[in-house]
């Protein structure tokens, strides 16, 4: 199961954890998510967010690669699972340096740029999240049809 802070954690129905927006199951199910997408990370550099991680995670956790089916939220729930990752060990981080912090010129600004940096290299490894795709019309190149037509005068 998994250690859930209890201010960023809302409890949910039965069981259920909300953290952010991601619902993470207690228990047995919970504990298979929890083991999908820890072995999935690794495959995210080469495959993306994608279900194909998923799918690759699962088979190194010892399942059947269609095992990616039980984590409900996909590849979403791959990203969140690795952002949450990335804000504990941020927050891990932040703990330990603080008397590094604390003696820092600057003020807040020069703290708050050596948080910056730490969790930029913290998400380092990981491609960006695609956006979704635009609904744009497609661009006409020229010599092409359009639904135009040229008037022969």
């Amino acid at each position: 199961m998994w250690a859930l802070r209890q201010t960023a954690t809302r409890l949910g129905p039965a069981g259920v954890a909300w953290r952010g927006r991601t619902r993470w199951v207690s228990g047995a199910g919970g504990d298979l998510q929890r083991r999908i997408l820890e072995a999935a990370v690794p495959h995210v550099p080469a495959l993306g967010w994608s279900e194909d991680a998923l799918a690759a995670g699962a088979k190194d956790a010892g399942l059947s690669a269609a095992a990616h089916g039980q984590v409900a939220d996909g590849a979403v729930a791959l990203v969140a699972f690795v952002a949450d990752r990335c804000a504990d060990e941020l927050r891990a981080e932040v703990d330990a340096r603080a008397a590094e912090l604390a003696a820092l010129d600057g003020g807040w600004r020069a703290r708050l740029a050596v948080a910056v940096d730490a969790r930029v290299r913290l998400s380092l490894p990981f491609p960006p999240v695609p956006s979704p795709p635009c609904a744009r019309p497609p661009i006409l190149r020229a010599g092409t049809t359009s639904t135009a037509r040229r008037r022969s005068d």
